[in-house]
């Protein structure tokens, strides 16, 4: 503790305790907390300094409490107007000295989200946010779930101190108020360590919608400092989208990832055109070479990606399926027509268009390019394997960083009961959180373990090592395509069938589709001025005109359990 004293930092605790008694205003508060920072960074080193901070919890449980407390809108933005006026006293060196550390330090808040003339006390609010998402960044997931963690966060509750919802209404206070996406990047961080003692309260919630709002507002003002700023300024915006676009891009592959289809559908109910649409313009923003936005590449398949699978969910509950413009990058990673290679540049597929299928990477159901239909493997197999293979590299890797227990109808997750999960002792891939379930998967009259695992074995033995299914954020962008190819071609000449395949796609896709069957047939608008705003964007360039992307629906009649049927063909247990 005596670095953290050296630096100051542990003072701050009592003005985080007693924010209405506090002596220092918002612009004197950041520069001592900048300043300590640096100092700490400075005297240990970055990685020490962090390890060495996140041991004081009491400054830590003190800061997310003062941020997280229980406050209406119009209480936050009076408690930042107390906070921006100041009443220091200036004649102290000290409290000088915090004053100039903050101001000079207000502009690199600033430059975060581009957005001049923030408050100085919302300008604190996103430097101590994104101190909370530091000390995150450095935790582990399944340590703070199992509430073994020494540093903090020790555990889940120590990021909703008053409760998930309230946690979560926080949250969606701190997204109106606020212009940086800081927000989404906290929420998503505690998505992801909450797990499913959070999650009933963000789908009980309206943070999507804010999330989705951001992003509408993140567009306006990227495509108004492309059309009428300079280069600098064009600069500056694209260094700020990196910042504010890659939130919204995490959030929806963190969150949507362990929703069934009808917790999708509840989650993005009323919005759902409006969540395509904003990743459709972001999408044309990242296109753009006069925004400077380095990675573009990266991003506009990432942000094409998260809004195509959107729109694949809603293919599932609602007829009609709305018609969309959407930028021609939807289209064509619908139709896998193109990828992007080591140097992120596109590059033409050699899959002939006949062969072309699209596997939902949200979905995880194989869909051809003009419907729905279970696959016939005995028609050009090998592109059926080339097409399904990914995804069950994919699913794997996943499969292999949950925290949920495998059994279907089980809901428990290791955040839940706060114990340690037994993964399978043959697969290494499912994990259970008792002998029960375990027993209970084993014998399960749907895609069995016993089956399951030894499927699983021989796919990860013919590949060569479990260690080729690392874990990675960004799985379908990040995942070297070299080495994706190396694995298929060892499954092709080994002994893993399509068929093989195909018991995976089903058994990692049985919790996506739940027996009840979930149907829609309205779909409220979208953006009024979308239609125009995407004719604007690509006007005198053919090459980036915006394509309707056409889904056919499922026939009448066919729901949910008709999905399974894609992947019941040609898989029932032989044994």
């Amino acid at each position: 503790m005596s670095l953290i004293q050296s630096t100051g930092l542990n003072s701050l605790s009592d003005i985080f305790t007693n924010p209405e008694d506090s002596p220092l205003c918002a612009r004197c508060i950041l520069g001592a907390s900048t300043k300590g920072i640096t100092k700490g960074t400075n005297l240990v080193g970055t990685k020490t300094f962090w390890a060495n901070f996140t041991q004081d919890l009491e400054y830590w449980r003190s800061l997310v409490r003062f941020l997280f407390a229980v406050r209406t809108e119009e209480e936050t933005r009076q408690m930042l107007a107390r906070l921006n006026r100041c009443s220091c006293r200036m004649r102290d060196p000290g409290i000088l000295a915090y004053h100039q550390a903050g101001r000079g330090f207000e502009s690199e808040v600033v430059s975060r989200s581009f957005v001049d003339r923030q408050l100085s006390s919302m300008l604190l609010i996103t430097e101590l946010l994104a101190t909370i998402l530091s000390a995150m960044n450095c935790a582990h997931v399944k340590s703070v779930a199992k509430r073994t963690a020494a540093r903090w966060p020790t555990c889940p509750e120590d990021l909703m101190p008053f409760g998930a919802k309230n946690l979560v209404e926080s949250l969606i206070v701190w997204s109106r108020v606020l212009p940086d996406n800081i927000v989404i990047a906290i929420a998503t961080q505690c998505i992801e360590f909450c797990g499913s003692l959070l999650i009933p309260s963000v789908i009980d919630s309206g943070l999507t919608r804010q999330v989705i709002d951001a992003g509408r507002r993140l567009f306006d003002r990227t495509w108004e400092t492309i059309r009428l700023r300079a280069r600098s300024a064009r600069q500056a915006m694209g260094r700020a989208f990196d910042i504010q676009a890659h939130p919204m891009i995490k959030y929806f592959h963190i969150f949507f990832r362990p929703l069934s289809m009808q917790q999708q559908a509840l989650v993005l109910n009323g919005y759902e055109l409006k969540a395509v649409q904003v990743f459709s313009l972001l999408t044309y923003c990242a296109d753009d070479p006069r925004l400077c936005l380095e990675n573009s590449c990266q991003y506009r398949i990432e942000l094409a990606e998260r809004g195509l699978a959107i729109y694949h969910t809603m293919r599932l509950y609602m007829d009609p399926l709305p018609p969309v413009l959407l930028h021609p990058l939807f289209r064509k990673l619908h139709n896998k027509d193109y990828f992007c290679d080591s140097d992120g540049e596109f590059e033409e597929d050699d899959m002939p268009a006949k062969a072309r299928l699209y596997i939902d990477p949200e979905t995880s159901f194989i869909v051809g390019e003009h419907a729905v239909e279970p696959i016939d493997v005995t028609v050009d197999s090998h592109y059926y394997y080339t097409s399904v293979a990914p995804l069950s590299i994919q699913h794997i890797r996943r499969a292999r960083s949950d925290l949920y227990c495998s059994a279907r109808d089980c809901p428990n997750s290791m955040q839940s009961t706060g114990r340690d999960f037994r993964r399978c002792v043959g697969c290494n891939v499912a994990l259970y959180c008792s002998k029960r379930c375990q027993s209970d998967a084993w014998v399960s009259d749907k895609y069995p373990h016993k089956v399951i695992c030894q499927i699983l074995q021989n796919m990860i033995a013919t590949a060569g090592s479990d260690l080729l299914f690392y874990r990675l954020e960004c799985d379908h962008v990040g995942f070297p395509r070299d080495l994706e190819h190396l694995i298929v071609e060892r499954w092709m000449e080994g002994s893993v069938t399509l068929a093989d395949l195909l018991k995976i796609e089903g058994w990692t896709s049985y919790k996506k589709f739940p027996a009840s069957q979930y149907q829609k047939t309205e779909c409220l608008p979208g953006f009024e001025d979308y239609d125009a705003k995407v004719r604007e964007l690509s006007e005198g360039d053919a090459s980036i005109q915006a394509r309707y992307l056409i889904l056919e629906k499922l026939s009448p009649g066919q729901g949910f359990e008709a999905l399974r049927t894609i992947f019941d063909a040609e898989t029932e247990d032989t044994n």
